[in-house]
């Protein structure tokens, strides 16, 4: 999602630690769906 208040956005290292930093969204329900399609595709 982007082009507004509710932008969803994620950043992270190259090399290990995969740690990643996400900002953004108007509810954890947002994160939620993302996280679910992010397993889908690991």
């Amino acid at each position: 999602m982007d082009g507004s208040t509710s932008e969803l956005s994620c950043d992270g290292p190259l090399r290990d630690p995969y740690a990643v930093f996400c900002q953004g969204g108007t509810h954890w329900t947002q994160w939620a769906l993302v996280l679910g399609e992010v397993l889908k595709v690991i």
